[in-house]
């Protein structure tokens, strides 16, 4: 079946209700460019909410990921800000940097083929109908405890992209044609640590994902997957394509 790139469904609830301008999740696509970025910032961290946007609007005008392209959004970043003008304590924070996820889905439809990047926790799955077939970068619940890997506004701590085979460990290609409904669902840390605890009981697990048509929806499983702590209270972004 080809992959048609078609956003059938995108919601995002922030770590506290009615806080939505605090949500440092971010997400662009262009089903011109077959591209689509999702970033979820630190919340430690200064303003990594603007930083989280400008990323995901990088990688979908051109997706790829290297130093030369984060140096271009660390400039941007840079010029929305002057420290000149902060308070101290804002001053510093603005120094020591902003972190953020990005994961990052490029579809060639010739080839039917979806390349998926990714520095840090934010998930992607290849679904075939409901039943998982591949997840990236993490598979199992457990490497969420592990400190992810973080894009910053500070260039040191960029130095591994540099690194030998790290491109290639931070992506994965997925063949689309030989499944008969492929689905890519894509979502930040908190949803994608519940998911995988429950795709481990459930190989058809995606179907819960599936069944969410509107954001109200969306919110009713975050709010009861959250009261139950099932699922981390953090903000919480989900999107699929087919």
């Amino acid at each position: 079946m080809s992959f048609g790139f078609a956003l059938r469904f995108f919601g995002s609830i922030s770590k506290l209700p009615g806080d939505a301008d605090r949500n440092e999740d971010a997400f662009t696509w262009s089903p011109q460019r077959s591209a689509l970025a999702l970033s979820d910032g630190a919340s430690e961290s200064f303003d990594s909410r603007l930083w989280a946007r400008i990323l995901v609007r990088l990688f979908v005008l051109k997706p790829v990921l290297s130093m030369s392209r984060v140096d271009l959004g660390i400039m941007a970043y840079t010029r929305r800000h002057d420290p000149q003008s902060m308070s101290w304590s804002r001053q510093a924070a603005f120094d020591r940097g902003s972190f953020a996820t990005l994961l990052g889905v490029a579809v060639n439809p010739e080839l039917d083929q979806a390349r998926v990047l990714a520095i840090g926790d934010t998930l992607a799955l290849l679904l075939d109908g409901t039943r998982l077939v591949a997840s990236f970068p993490y598979s199992d619940p457990k490497d969420f405890q592990r400190q992810p890997t973080l894009l910053s506004t500070r260039r040191r701590h960029n130095t591994f992209l540099k690194r030998p085979g790290h491109a290639e460990a931070s992506t994965a290609v997925w063949a689309l044609d030989r499944l008969a409904e492929p689905r890519i669902v894509c979502m930040t840390d908190a949803i994608a640590e519940w998911f995988l605890r429950r795709a481990q009981a459930d190989p058809c697990a995606g179907e819960i994902l599936l069944g969410i048509s509107d954001v109200a929806g969306l919110e009713a499983l975050v709010a009861r997957e959250r009261k139950a702590g099932r699922m981390q209270v953090d903000d919480s972004t989900l999107l699929i394509l087919e």
